[in-house]
């Protein structure tokens, strides 16, 4: 296929000694792994999944069919993670509901209850939620905790993205 003649660069820039690896070698890679080993892979769809064609659809299905349980499918359009999650039962699903002016909107609305609410309303049966760590942070000046929010309703939280470049 095509992709077998694309390369991967690091960060320095140069030319990684291995190419991009296809969706079905990650899912045979992740078949390998103990049964209760803990191993899980996310796949963060950035793509608009509507855009994606019945044969995706069927493929990812087929792949996944075996191992879904070591995958998070996260991404923030609900109602298409769940859809393209149909049928994978064991595949969990990981909702994003911040955009690139969530912040500063509720910085200014003060309404992290609200963001919460909707975010659990929109994704009820997501596993994990992703969130990004500035919000959290503002939640909590705020007074609103939506770690525990999201906790309540049965939610694991992972606070996107801490660097260790940045002591506070």
């Amino acid at each position: 296929t095509a992709t077998r003649h694309l390369s991967m660069r690091g960060e320095d820039g140069r030319i990684a000694a291995h190419p991009p690896l296809l969706f079905s070698e990650l899912a045979a890679a992740m078949r390998l792994a103990p049964a209760g080993s803990g191993a899980l892979m996310q796949l963060d769809f950035k793509d608009d999944i509507a855009s994606l064609s019945q044969d995706h659809f069927d493929s990812f299905g087929f792949l996944l069919a075996d191992c879904a349980d070591r995958f998070i499918l996260s991404g923030g359009d609900a109602a298409e993670l769940r859809r393209l999650a149909d049928g994978l039962p064991a595949l969990r699903i990981g909702y994003d509901p911040c955009t690139d002016d969530t912040l500063l909107s509720l910085r200014r609305s003060r309404t992290f209850g609200r963001f919460a609410r909707e975010a659990i309303t929109a994704a009820p049966y997501a596993a994990y939620v992703y969130i990004e760590y500035p919000i959290i942070l503002a939640g909590l000046e705020e007074g609103f905790d939506l770690v525990a929010a999201f906790q309540a309703a049965g939610m694991k939280v992972d606070a996107y993205t801490l660097n260790s470049d940045h002591p506070d």
